[in-house]
């Protein structure tokens, strides 16, 4: 074998190493990971879209003067994609104030619909009940909510602005 037949040769192998090194990784690359809540990472961001929308209604006041009400911050705020759309999200955030100063403040528990596309198309509900009184069917739904994949909490900034908890 001469010197050009090797040197050709030696191409091709380099050729064909990197060709295979290229399929390897574009294999790994198309199953998308998920995080610790089972958001993909296009997932999380139209999530985090969506509560950045929430900025533009009376929500982050709403839960300012709630956590303001129950003496703390909410213990729940939970997103969770619709079932059947890539771009709408619940939004569950609960209050059940624990201090002693706000044992008779109201347990509460903002539900929202939110959307990536419009914010105009947006809309929640909010009930306030007595403490230790808070009915099974919004227990329930609380749960349901905690305990759904994919779902991730969020948390609360001092301006009632809503962001996902940053994953681990």
């Amino acid at each position: 074998m001469n010197a050009t037949s090797r040197v050709r040769r030696a191409h091709v192998v380099r050729g064909c190493c990197l060709a295979a090194g290229l399929a390897t990784l574009t294999a790994c690359g198309s199953k998308q990971s998920v995080d610790s809540g089972g958001f993909t990472s296009s997932q999380r961001r139209a999530a985090q879209s969506a509560l950045s929308l929430l900025d533009q209604t009376p929500i982050p006041r709403r839960v300012v003067a709630l956590s303001f009400q129950a003496g703390q911050a909410p213990p729940t705020c939970i997103v969770v994609p619709r079932a059947g759309t890539g771009s709408s999200f619940e939004l569950y955030i609960a209050w059940k104030p624990s201090g002693e100063a706000y044992l008779n403040a109201p347990q509460t528990v903002i539900q929202a619909t939110i959307h990536t596309t419009s914010v105009k198309a947006d809309s929640y509900s909010v009930a306030s009940f007595q403490p230790g009184s808070l009915p099974t069917r919004e227990q329930a739904v609380l749960v349901r909510a905690m305990l759904a994949k994919p779902a991730d909490p969020c948390q609360v900034l001092a301006t009632g602005q809503l962001q996902l908890v940053p994953d681990p």
